[in-house]
């Protein structure tokens, strides 16, 4: 799974639009059930101990080497910067060391996502554990992965400002930063068009959101309280 093929995508023909925007729904409501049930109060989001609390287990290729030896997995890893398992009842993600923490983060959630929507494993070789995921399964992860590491409607409490900002305290890739600062001026800016002095314009719109966002708030004030 190589981190760069994650953000690009064919040209959508119109009938898939619909279809899109609906993988986009679930993975965004599944963020915040899983921030708000796990009690998540803090950034960077603790992606293992997510992990931990739905059984996934996470380990470096270099940590995992018996593992990787037992199943003759030593050329998927040499290809692939993470690879994800299903081992009978073990759900496994195994990540490249020499990665930085970052991306790792980022490949972990990635990995988390496949689990918890429930993709499908497109491999038909029983014999073979690493699961293989459809190209809108993957683009569905990642809209995930990037959800969960930098909730925004948490990031627009904190105010925060440049993409420099955001990649210090979600500790995720420079390029996700960029995207996310993004999204948040295009909210804000949609906001003040329409008179919105808060971001109830795009965000807050389901219980899980506004729960999530509760569990953040001594955090968030802490934050801008530091931040003057």
């Amino acid at each position: 799974m190589i981190f760069s093929s994650l953000f690009r995508r064919r040209r959508q023909l119109p009938e898939e639009i619909d279809t899109f925007y609906d993988d986009y729904r679930d993975a965004r409501d599944e963020v915040w059930r899983i921030l708000a049930e796990n009690e998540v109060n803090q950034l960077p989001v603790d992606v293992l101990a997510l992990c931990d609390a739905e059984n996934v287990e996470v380990y470096s290729y270099s940590h995992a080497q018996v593992l990787i030896d037992s199943l003759h997995l030593l050329s998927v890893c040499r290809e692939n910067e993470s690879v994800v398992l299903s081992l009978a009842d073990r759900k496994v993600i195994l990540i490249k060391d020499s990665l930085p923490l970052s991306y790792q983060r980022f490949l972990i959630a990635h990995g988390f996502a496949h689990f918890v929507l429930g993709h499908k494993n497109l491999n038909t070789d029983s014999q073979n554990h690493v699961l293989m995921f459809s190209d809108d399964d993957n683009l569905q992860a990642g809209i995930f992965a990037v959800r969960l590491l930098a909730p925004l409607s948490v990031l627009f409490g904190m105010g925060v400002s440049n993409a420099g900002e955001i990649e210090r305290v979600c500790c995720i890739p420079k390029q996700t930063a960029e995207k996310r600062l993004q999204r948040l001026q295009e909210i804000e800016n949609r906001n003040l068009e329409r008179g919105i002095k808060t971001g109830q314009g795009s965000l807050f719109l389901s219980g899980y959101e506004r729960a999530a966002y509760r569990n953040f708030s001594d955090y968030i004030e802490n934050y801008r309280q530091m931040s003057l």
